[in-house]
């Protein structure tokens, strides 16, 4: 049974072989344009259609610009859950433009049009951005600094006990540190045995559904050492795969 999908929009992953151990399908978006960093409606429905028919409940989505398609997944999800998020960034901010998603508001417009999304619990957030949620939001997510995350353990006391029966879980990589990964965005200080503590302390809810962004695409900015950086982000890659296959098999009731 298929449980990795691969979404295909810069080829980053074509670099990459975490993957290739087992069985994955590949989704290629890599002729659609006008979606790096955003996609209006008409681009929307353009990639809801070609992920439509997802087998996988693990989704490696591509760089950081397109955590975006974040909000594509949990909102088939029909249930009360919670939604649990490692990222740098609060991906909180009002939309630029009205119709607009983007890798920097799709939290917001999740929390805002998405009646099943009942909390959001933000891990290893930029101390300077955590206080930065607007105040309506404030009794539905809970924000956890990276200097907070690596100061005890009461943010993954906070998973044990405030997390609903159903869980999404989405990881941006750029929430994590420079020796760990390499990402296109600044980054954070947070460890892949973090994320790992974390994950078993979700393991007894039923996972909804994982993505994984935060690949470093090819860029002027990182000419020279493209090719160390896929190494160390494909060995972290299979590193977080192993992790959720170890730790579940496809969960009952998991979304496509």
């Amino acid at each position: 049974m298929i449980s990795v999908s691969v979404l295909n929009f810069t080829g980053v992953y074509e670099r990459e072989s975490f993957y290739k151990d087992g069985d994955c399908e590949w989704i290629d978006c890599s002729d659609l344009s006008g979606v790096n960093g955003f996609c209006d409606e008409a681009s929307m429905e353009e990639i809801e259609a070609r992920i439509s028919g997802l087998s996988g409940w693990i989704h490696f989505i591509d760089g950081g610009n397109f955590h975006y398609l974040s909000y594509l997944m949990v909102r088939k999800i029909r249930e009360p859950f919670t939604l649990v998020v490692f990222d740098h960034h609060t991906d909180m901010k009002p939309s630029i433009f009205a119709g607009i998603l983007s890798c920097g508001c799709w939290i917001k417009r999740a929390l805002d049009d998405q009646p099943y999304l009942k909390k959001v619990i933000l891990i290893g957030v930029a101390d300077s951005l955590a206080d930065t949620v607007e105040s309506e939001y404030a009794d539905r997510v809970q924000v956890f600094s990276e200097s907070a995350a690596g100061a005890d353990d009461s943010w993954l006391k906070a998973l044990e006990t405030e997390v609903s029966e159903a869980v999404y879980l989405s990881i941006d990589k750029d929430a994590f540190g420079r020796k760990e990964v390499v990402t296109d965005w600044d980054q954070g200080t947070m460890t892949l045995e973090q994320l790992e503590r974390a994950y078993r302390c979700l393991e007894s809810r039923r996972i909804l559904g994982v993505d994984i962004c935060g690949e470093a695409n090819q860029d002027d900015s990182f000419s020279g050492w493209m090719s160390v950086s896929d190494k160390q982000n494909d060995a972290a890659n299979r590193r977080i795969l192993r992790m959720l296959r170890n730790g579940h098999k496809k969960p009952e009731g998991s979304i496509q």
